[in-house]
C-alpha cells in the first residue's frame, strides 16, 4: 500500500513537472505553429527566436507564404541584414536556408514551387567552392519534428545548467517575464530573453550583441582572424575548386533564369582587416578561391564581388563580427547593386538616408532596443556611437 502511494506521488509529481514545462514553452511561443508566427508577425511585427527548435528552414518558407514576396534574398547567415525598409518591393530574407551551393540549389527549387519571385539575390560565400568546406546537415532533410514531444523537459535542463533561474521559470509560467527585445511581440525564449531573433521580413536582429546584453563573439575580429591564420572552419585552406559545388551553382542559376527570375549574385564581405589576411594567402592557402570566383563571374548574371568591403565602401564599425556585415553595410551594397536589381526593387531614398544617418553603425535603427539602450561599441574598435 505504501509503495502504491509512493508510486502515485512520483507519477503526480512527474505529471506536474511536465505540465509546468509545457506551460513554460507555451507561454514563450515555442509551441506556436510556424505559420501562425509568420502571419502574426506580418500584422504586429516583433521577433521570432527559438531556443528549442531547429526550424529555420521551415520558418523561412512560412514567411514566403505569408509575405508572397517579389524579391527573395537567399544565402547563409551572411545575408541576414538585408531588410524590407531598404526595398521598394516586397521582399523576404531567406538567409540561413543555405550553407553550400548544393543547399542553395535545394532552397531555390523549393522556393520556385512555393512562390516565384521577380528578383532573386543570391549570397554565395567564397568558401563554398572549397573542397575542404564541411557541409552542414541540409535542413530540408531533417526529420519532421513535433514542436512539443521531443522538447518537453528542456526547461528543466535549462534550470539545471543555470541558463535560467527559478525566478525566470516562475515568471515564464505566469506570463510576467520582461521582453528584452523591446518589442511587444516575441515568440521563442531566445527572442524573449536576449532580443535575438528574426524580424517579420526574415532578417535577423542581433539584439544581445548590439546592445551589450551579452559579450560580443568577435571583439576586434580576433576570432575570425584566428580562423584565417589557422586555416580553420569557413577559412580552411584549399587548392582547387570543388567541381560538385561549382556544378550545383551553375544548376541554381539555370533554374532561376529558366523560370524568368532576374538573378543578382553577391559575394558577402569580410571585415577589412580580415580581407587583408585572406588576400595575403590567396595564392598559397586559398588557391581555390579565384578560380571559384571566376566561375561565378562567367555565369551570365550580374555578380558583385564584395569580399573586399572597399568595393562598396563598407566600414569596420559596420560589421557585427569579422564576416557578418550589419544593416548599414547591406544598404551600401544595395546602393551599388541598384541598377542590376531593376526599377523599383530598392527604395533609393531610404537607402541614401540610412547610409547618411547611420554611417559607422551596424544597425539601421534601435526599434528593438529597450528604453535607454543604444548600440554599443561591441567590437571594441572605438566606434563612435
Amino acid at each position: 500500500m505504501r509503495a502504491s502511494r509512493y508510486l502515485i506521488a512520483v507519477l503526480v509529481s512527474a505529471g506536474l513537472i511536465v505540465a509546468a514545462c509545457l506551460l513554460f514553452l507555451y507561454r514563450g511561443g515555442e509551441l506556436t505553429p510556424l505559420r501562425t508566427i509568420a502571419s502574426e508577425q506580418q500584422r504586429h511585427g516583433g521577433l521570432y527566436g527559438t531556443a528549442v527548435h531547429a526550424d529555420t528552414y521551415a520558418y523561412k518558407f512560412a514567411l514566403v507564404q505569408a509575405r508572397e514576396p517579389d524579391v527573395a534574398v537567399i544565402g547563409s547567415s551572411r545575408v541576414l541584414t538585408f531588410r524590407q525598409e531598404l526595398f521598394g518591393a516586397g521582399m523576404v530574407n531567406m538567409g540561413l536556408t543555405a550553407s553550400s551551393t548544393e543547399q542553395m540549389e535545394g532552397a531555390v527549387r523549393d522556393l520556385l514551387r512555393t512562390r516565384k519571385p521577380r528578383v532573386a539575390i543570391l549570397g554565395v560565400d567564397h568558401y563554398w567552392g572549397n573542397p575542404a568546406w564541411v557541409r552542414t546537415l541540409d535542413a530540408r532533410n531533417l526529420p519532421a519534428q513535433s514542436r512539443i514531444v521531443p522538447n518537453i523537459m528542456l526547461p528543466v535542463q535549462w534550470l539545471l545548467d543555470r541558463k535560467i533561474s527559478a525566478g525566470d521559470f516562475f515568471a515564464g509560467l505566469v506570463g510576467t517575464v520582461s521582453l528584452v527585445s523591446g518589442s511587444a511581440y516575441a515568440w521563442g525564449w531566445s527572442a524573449i530573453r536576449t532580443g535575438d531573433g528574426f524580424a517579420a521580413d526574415g532578417s535577423y536582429v542581433y539584439g544581445a550583441t548590439l546592445y551589450g546584453r551579452s559579450p560580443a563573439a568577435d571583439p576586434q575580429f580576433r576570432d575570425i582572424l584566428s580562423r584565417v591564420t589557422g586555416g580553420r572552419a569557413q577559412f580552411a585552406y584549399g587548392d582547387a575548386v570543388s567541381e560538385p559545388a561549382a556544378a550545383a551553382y551553375d544548376r541554381t542559376i539555370a533554374l532561376l533564369r529558366d523560370a524568368g527570375v532576374r538573378v543578382v549574385v553577391l559575394i558577402p564581405p569580410v571585415a577589412p582587416v580580415v580581407y587583408r589576411e585572406i588576400a595575403a594567402r590567396r595564392t598559397s592557402g586559398y588557391r581555390y578561391m579565384q578560380p571559384f570566383l571566376d566561375r561565378i563571374a562567367r555565369s551570365g548574371v550580374a555578380v558583385f564581388d564584395y569580399l573586399d568591403p572597399s568595393a562598396f565602401g563598407g566600414l569596420p564599425c559596420e560589421f557585427v563580427d569579422g564576416f557578418h556585415i550589419g544593416d548599414v553595410g547591406a544598404a551600401r551594397m544595395l546602393k551599388t547593386m541598384s541598377g542590376a536589381l531593376g526599377p523599383g526593387t530598392i527604395d533609393g531614398g531610404r537607402v541614401e538616408e540610412a547610409i547618411t544617418r547611420r554611417a559607422g553603425y551596424a544597425s539601421l535603427d534601435d526599434r528593438f532596443a529597450r528604453l535607454g539602450e543604444r548600440e554599443t561599441d561591441f567590437l571594441g574598435l572605438r566606434c563612435a556611437r
